[in-house]
């Protein structure tokens, strides 16, 4: 044919099996990249989730109806009011910055999850249309819970023998880098479990599970402590009421506490101690950080079984002994004060000190550990 002739002009009409294609990809990019995408028009106030948002939030593509107000009862209530801030600067900032926050589930327990504003348009009308990114980052955020956790215990046991009193710190270190708010240390003695030391995070009034914590002896499988002491592996306690000691698990519960781990320090499979920690959030995620635990458990055990003679109590002075025994007695610090002879500034002192050498952090866990141990009748 001559180059010259006329050619009939075609054009093809759009591939509805290529755009169904690209709509897929990007889904399971979504999917794979733990991202949920969400588009929300101020006016009439419309909000619309891609699936993959729909299955970040525990739902089933279509099974709600989304708003504002759903993830905001979702939301975790310390993060609300930062969320509901979020939320508003788009009425004021054409590029508001990522916020970070919870959600809670129910059963599923919490998801950490990252908001984006992608874009904010303004059509002829000058009607707004906001796009944005929601990220799950709960696996990233048990990654760095799993790093804090173990720098925290090699950063204690390099300085044991210049701390004080350093199973309190290694409770405290552990327990703040995996997010508990209560941690107790247990040791064989007898047959049956004995608690060495107690921490708790000083914005909760966590007391009364310490006065009831340490008066305890455990037998072999008898409560957390006791099974983890069995079957020498990490263990769970999912729901506090299931507790098997009564007075724990009224006081864990009238604290808002919901649950437990205890680890095995573990070498040559035998149990040298056996680390308790209680949490107020979900457990949700410890079975992925159950390897993490094992491993803590076993470097412990190494270092614990050399140095079984410095994990129970330090000797009380005389004066302290008799700040205890009169706290034992009823009498308030100005009472003891003028027993004693002493300002109260003293004794507070004294008191103090009875804490760090006890392994406890307040006045009726110090009088039932020294009870418990027989300093004091």
């Amino acid at each position: 044919m001559d180059d010259d002739t006329p050619r009939e002009l075609v054009i093809e009409a759009p591939d509805a099996g290529a755009f169904t294609g690209t709509v897929r990809l990007l889904e399971a990019s979504e999917q794979v990249a733990s991202i949920g995408s969400w588009e929300w028009r101020p006016r009439p106030d419309i909000l619309r989730w891609s699936d993959n948002m729909y299955r970040i939030m525990w739902f089933e593509p279509g099974e709600v109806t989304p708003s504002r107000d759903y993830i905001l009862q979702r939301t975790h209530p310390d993060d609300r009011e930062r969320m509901l801030r979020h939320m508003q600067s788009t009425n004021v900032l054409r590029n508001p910055p990522p916020v970070e926050f919870r959600i809670e589930h129910p059963t599923h327990g919490i998801r950490y999850l990252r908001s984006t504003i992608a874009t904010i348009e303004w059509d002829a009308d000058n009607e707004a249309r906001v796009i944005g990114t929601v990220q799950d980052l709960t696996d990233e955020h048990l990654t760095v819970r799993e790093i804090a956790a173990h720098l925290a215990v090699s950063k204690t046991l390099s300085e044991w023998g210049q701390l004080e009193n350093p199973t309190v710190v290694l409770l405290r270190e552990l327990g703040e880098a995996l997010e508990f708010v209560f941690a107790a240390l247990w040791l064989p003695r007898d047959r049956v479990l004995l608690p060495s030391a107690v921490w708790s995070e000083p914005a909760l009034e966590l007391g009364e599970l310490e006065g009831a914590t340490l008066p305890l002896r455990l037998p072999l499988g008898t409560g957390l402590p006791g099974r983890a002491w069995r079957s020498r592996q990490p263990e769970t306690l999912a729901d506090v009421a299931e507790d098997e000691t009564i007075r724990r698990r009224l006081s864990a519960r009238q604290s808002g506490l919901r649950g437990a781990v205890a680890i095995p320090a573990v070498r040559s499979d035998e149990v040298v101690a056996v680390l308790e920690f209680y949490h107020a959030q979900s457990s949700d995620g410890f079975d992925r950080l159950r390897r993490t635990m094992v491993a803590i458990g076993r470097e412990l055990g190494e270092f614990l079984s050399r140095r079984a003679g410095q994990l129970g109590w330090q000797q009380l002075t005389p004066r302290q002994l008799d700040v205890l025994r009169l706290a034992a007695a009823g009498h308030t610090t100005l009472e003891i004060a003028s027993a004693l002879h002493l300002r109260p500034s003293t004794v507070r002192t004294h008191f103090d000190h009875v804490y760090e050498k006890l392994g406890v952090s307040a006045r009726t866990a110090a009088v039932a550990q020294g009870l418990r141990l027989g300093l004091i009748e």
